[in-house]
């Protein structure tokens, strides 16, 4: 070493330290203040987007210098994912990668030194959790379980092959049904421009907010050629036809909906302006168009699969939706492996569409898990939606309505991905208990709980402090007081679905009579509230892209709460209503999905051996049939 070398006097710190002196891009966009936390503001850290900030002089950084920072930032990340319990007896280096932008074998090259294997071991990536943990805490799951064998063992089991070519049953009819038929017609189809922009504008107000996949400008223009040529073979007509189909299908949203004063439902009538049967001219005639987008690679024919997928979830179609949905990703992944120049996760609309592909794929296969999702996990976390643009364009509404409602949107789609994130990590951990949890051995599963049970307490923190960090649009009430508007319903319900899902193992072991020690059943009593809670929050009549899956989350619920009916935990105050309500609601959309009779019947079979009531729900359902609307 030289002398220069060895009397260089270093600094305190290799890198130079600059105090922020504009907020990130995402608290300039809300125009709020931000508390220049680096590498992640304290907003963008609560709602797990990228935060970046404005004019970082990086000059005096040299590459190297660079490469290691982003490393650094990335295990930052990941460390600050991963639970406390775990973090304080494990290296930081062992955390779990849940940031999309980890890769198994960077944390392999970290972790070098062999340690003790704990009963949990979270997957490095998730792709596992997708494919694996997820379809262990699904609705089917829990009705083998073995306190519900007796009070269904007379009802017919349809045999299914999982995507891991397993042999699995099911007592429900959702991956066997078929759809009711769709008029093969397209008579009365107006391309009148008042219609068609009419159309167009509530699908913008009503749907589009939820999903922003769609640029507004170019929907005008697509629009205006479809009202001057008329419906054509193209997939320009496609879209249109589909975004009709859809405004005319989709309700708008009354708080309270049809609720009578007797918390019965009316008729199936609808309420909320739409026209059902004009969305299923629509749909007919861009079926006969569907077909081009199956065999091109472009993003307009990812958007038609995609509204296509929409449409069929409204209709309570979850199998249809899976289909569309699958496809589109596969043509996005085709996309993203030969037309580098195509809209992609880089761009505001490219961006939101990955996502909407990505998570209505992934919700669905949680639930029926047949085929493997099209899409893997994202690259990097820059793939989160970007934010609106600053130029909005109207159709005869004010620029401030539209430019609020893009941002709203935003904020909602956003929040919903970060939701989506704190579920992988719950199911993961909860589906690894369930993995190893059995009956046969109470002493394992009292060692798995005693494992959990910290981890629980941390997944609840952080499904709290995402909902502390909500815009104030779409903070919501807990139930029972209805949503102010859908952005406050579809954020509070699976929040709570969350937390029932934290606290099942608990509710598992206590009911089986595996662990009945004090904080097993304290545990399991708030996972009982929280379901109670998550049947008080549901819209029973509203239709939305979610409705055939919150009906599935329902009477996972349903089935929980029967299960802890008789074994002596404290049952939250009005449960059985809210049981009787869920099914109920099962009715109402009974003649829109024929498939929902297995859930029918499941529940009138729980309901004659748990037994409540002096009407049982085979009464009721009777009732209902014959035109009764009282439960």
């Amino acid at each position: 070493m030289s002398g220069d070398a060895a009397k260089r006097v270093l600094p305190r710190t290799g890198y130079p330290r600059r105090r922020a002196v504009t907020a990130c891009e995402v608290c300039r966009e809300r125009k709020k203040k931000c508390d220049n936390i680096r590498p992640s503001c304290s907003f963008c850290q609560g709602i797990g987007a990228r935060c970046e900030y404005r004019g970082r002089d990086e000059s005096s950084f040299d590459s190297s210098s660079l490469a290691i920072l982003d490393r650094l930032s990335v295990l930052e990340a990941l460390m600050r994912q991963h639970n406390c319990a775990q973090a304080q007896t494990t290296s930081p280096t062992t955390s779990q990668p849940v940031l999309f932008g980890a890769t198994p074998g960077s944390m392999t090259e970290l972790d070098s030194h062999p340690r003790p294997q704990p009963l949990f071991s979270p997957s490095a990536n998730l792709w596992e959790l997708h494919t694996g943990a997820e379809s262990r805490v699904r609705l089917d799951t829990i009705l083998q379980w073995p306190i519900f064998e007796e009070p269904l063992a007379d009802l017919p089991r349809a045999p299914f092959l999982t995507f891991k070519k397993e042999q699995d049953y099911t007592y429900l009819g959702d991956m066997f049904s078929t759809p009711l038929p769709v008029p093969q017609t397209s008579e009365d189809i107006s391309t009148d421009p008042s219609d068609v922009e009419r159309l167009v504008d509530r699908f913008f107000i009503l749907v589009h907010v939820k999903n922003p996949i769609l640029d507004r400008d170019v929907v005008k223009h697509y629009c205006s050629k479809f009202c001057q040529d008329g419906p054509r073979f193209d997939l320009n007509s496609c879209l249109m036809l589909l975004i009709c189909a859809i405004a005319s299908t989709a309700p708008e949203y009354y708080p309270r909906g049809c609720l009578t004063s007797d918390h019965g439902l009316s008729s199936s009538q609808p309420i909320g302006g739409e026209d059902v049967a004009l969305g299923q001219r629509y749909f007919a005639a861009a079926e006969q168009r569907i077909g081009a987008a199956m065999t091109q690679h472009t993003s307009l024919a990812v958007q038609c699969l995609c509204l296509a997928g929409i449409y069929h979830m409204y209709r309570v179609n979850p199998m249809g939706g899976h289909a569309m949905f699958h496809h589109a990703g596969y043509i996005m992944q085709m996309l993203a492996s030969t037309r580098p120049d195509a809209p992609d996760e880089s761009s505001r609309i490219g961006s939101s569409l990955y996502w909407a592909c990505f998570k209505s794929e992934r919700e669905i296969f949680a639930e029926l898990p047949i085929a493997i999702p099209a899409l893997g996990r994202p690259t990097q976390a820059s793939s989160f939606p970007l934010p609106p643009k600053e130029r909005f364009m109207s159709w005869g509404g004010s620029n401030d309505l539209w430019a609020q409602a893009e941002q709203d949107s935003w904020y909602f789609f956003l929040s919903e991905i970060a939701m989506r994130r704190i579920i992988d990590k719950v199911a993961e951990d909860v589906g690894a208990f369930f993995a190893k949890a059995s009956v046969s051995n109470p002493r394992l599963v009292q060692e798995l709980l005693d494992e959990f049970a910290p981890m629980a307490v941390e997944l609840e923190r952080q499904a709290f402090a995402w909902r502390q960090h909500l815009p104030p649009r779409i903070q919501f009430a807990d139930p029972p007081t209805p949503a102010e508007n859908e952005w406050m319903l579809y954020s509070r319900q699976p929040f709570y679905r969350t937390l029932e899902l934290i606290h099942r193992p608990f509710v598992f072991a206590y009911v089986h009579g595996l662990s009945l020690t004090s904080p097993t059943r304290e545990h399991a009593s708030k996972g009982l509230r929280y379901a109670q809670q998550y049947l008080q929050g549901c819209h029973p009549t509203h239709a939305h892209h979610g409705r055939a899956l919150q009906l599935r989350n329902e009477f996972k619920m349903v089935a929980i709460l029967f299960a802890a009916s008789k074994t002596g935990l404290e049952m939250p105050v009005g449960w059985y209503e809210s049981v009787r309500a869920a099914v109920r609601s099962l009715q109402y959309w009974l003649p829109t999905a024929q498939f929902l009779q297995s859930y029918v019947d499941v529940a009138v079979a729980l309901d004659a051996h748990f037994s409540h009531s002096d009407m049982p729900l085979a009464e009721t359902c009777l009732v209902m049939k014959s035109g009764g609307t009282s439960l």
